[in-house]
């Protein structure tokens, strides 16, 4: 008796104990992917959310510095242009 899984992925099971829990335990059913994905989940979006507060901190940087940039270049055209107080 082949199963659906074997089919699909032109898999055979390495042992007789893999092919019992291939077929008798169905170990990739709908039910437990799903489980999978939900454990893996959070751990993913922990993951994101490093990133993006990484990349948040970057962007603060790199603001912080344009706007110093900004200051610098506002005294100068104000040197120039004779507005200077």
């Amino acid at each position: 008796m082949t199963d659906q899984w074997s089919l699909r992925h032109n898999a055979k099971p390495l042992t007789p104990t893999g092919a019992f829990y291939i077929r008798r335990l169905r170990l990739n059913r709908p039910q437990l992917r799903a489980l999978r994905q939900a454990r893996r989940r959070p751990i993913e979006d922990a993951e994101r959310i490093s990133q993006l507060e990484l990349m948040l901190d970057q962007t603060r940087k790199e603001i912080s510095s344009l706007e110093g940039r900004l200051d610098s270049l506002l005294e100068r055209i104000s040197r120039l242009t004779g507005l200077s107080e």
